[in-house]
């Protein structure tokens, strides 16, 4: 089984969604965890790319990614409803 390549989070308040994805496109896992299951989590899997939305939490928890997790790449993708000028 391939590992796991890129892991997509939805920040939200309460309730984390991830999706992992093989380096085919294909879907490895999906998962709800809590902020307290977020970090243990993403610790046991391999080192990754871990790509969020940027909102106004997704700054701390790519500093909290990045520092607690080696050999992990944080990516913050632009927000879908931003207003362009």
């Amino acid at each position: 089984m391939e590992e796991v390549s890129i892991i997509g989070i939805d920040l939200a308040k309460r309730v984390f969604q991830l999706h992992g994805a093989r380096g085919d496109g294909s879907v490895a896992f999906r998962k709800k965890l809590s902020r307290k299951q977020l970090l243990p989590f993403l610790g046991k899997q391999p080192p990754c790319i871990v790509a969020m939305e940027a909102c106004a939490s997704s700054h701390y928890w790519g500093r909290e990614i990045g520092v607690s997790i080696l050999n992990t790449i944080t990516k913050l993708g632009r927000p879908a409803f931003e207003a362009i000028p």
